[in-house]
């Protein structure tokens, strides 16, 4: 077979064969969002509110740990930050159990918390390189 015309060496053969690292569009700067990553990370947040909307019953669905990590994931990647009580109200939980939930993510190293420098009274969550690029990798991922 590799004798036959048009391949001459075994190496065009293995070229031909050669296997990608990543699906495409994943390839982005190290402490970045891949788009790949972010738009699969927007369908997958898609598909949990619709999943809500049409069955019902929100609490019992929930994994409000996840769609805070979604939430500052997708915040990341437009280079936006988010205050504690907004990802709190974006989380869809109860005010006392989205604090209790950031403050395990912190104490986790999942998430950070960050001072305001402009208002001392507000923190921001921010997801720090390990987290972000775990991220990356889960939603480009999806692709495969």
């Amino acid at each position: 077979m590799l004798r036959s015309p048009g391949i001459a060496r075994p190496t065009a053969l293995a070229a031909f064969f050669d296997l990608k690292d990543s699906a495409p569009g994943c390839i982005h700067d190290k402490g970045s969002v891949c788009p790949t990553a972010a738009a699969n990370a927007r369908l997958a947040a898609w598909h949990r509110n619709r999943r809500r909307e049409l069955i019902g019953h929100p609490s019992l669905l929930a994994n409000p740990a996840w769609d805070m990590l979604i939430d500052l994931f997708l915040h990341a990647e437009s280079g936006r930050q988010v205050s504690t009580s907004a990802l709190c109200i974006g989380s869809g939980v109860p005010m006392s159990t989205a604090l209790r939930l950031i403050a395990k993510l912190c104490e986790s190293r999942i998430v950070a918390r960050n001072p305001d420098p402009m208002d001392g009274r507000r923190k921001f969550i921010t997801l720090p390189a390990q987290t972000l690029e775990g991220l990356n990798e889960y939603f480009c991922g999806m692709t495969r």
